[in-house]
């Protein structure tokens, strides 16, 4: 009968792999693999334990594969128009971080404004806008919509000039009284 609390421990094991090997905790065995570039995946495989328990052992530390968040990272490469825009600085730079860069910084041609940028980087306006979401984020965690307030605004100057008409509109009934 398998002892469930060790085997909790070092993972499920075999009498001919427990003969094999001296007894190596689970955990050191799954950062052993994790650091030699293995993914959580395959970990997991290997020792027939769920995907979440190697999460947990894991996590915070140094390994896995090259790209261990599962994304693969765009950098910006070499184009006419970076060159023409006098950018050539973002050549090799991440995308996501070029499309930060370029959203907060002091150039007029593209702070702020995602299109510019998205035809700069040759990429798609959503690739932009999800790069910079956080930067458009108020202190409530909501996207401040650059079109909501460019339209409140319009609707104050709306809204004041309405009201020098009505004072215009009073004082020619009280002429005429």
């Amino acid at each position: 009968m398998p002892n469930r609390k060790k085997e909790a421990l070092t993972g499920p094991q075999t009498e001919a792999a427990v003969d094999a090997q001296p007894e190596v905790p689970l955990k050191d065995q799954v950062l052993e693999m994790w650091t030699q570039g293995q993914s959580r995946s395959e970990i997991a495989k290997h020792f027939d334990i769920p995907y979440q328990r190697v999460f947990a052992l894991t996590k915070g530390v140094e390994g896995g594969p090259p790209n261990a968040t599962g994304r693969a990272r765009v950098m910006v490469e070499a184009s006419e128009k970076l060159t023409e825009a006098g950018l050539e600085e973002l050549v090799g730079m991440a995308r996501a971080d070029a499309i930060r860069q370029l959203y907060t910084g002091d150039d007029e041609r593209f702070a702020g404004k995602l299109g510019p940028i998205s035809r700069l980087l040759d990429t798609s306006y959503q690739v932009a806008f999800q790069a910079t979401k956080a930067l458009r984020q108020d202190e409530d965690g909501e996207l401040e919509d650059e079109s909501t307030e460019t339209e409140s605004e319009d609707e104050d100057a709306t809204e004041e000039e309405e009201e020098e008409e009505f004072d215009e509109d009073e004082a020619e009934a009280a002429d005429d009284n």
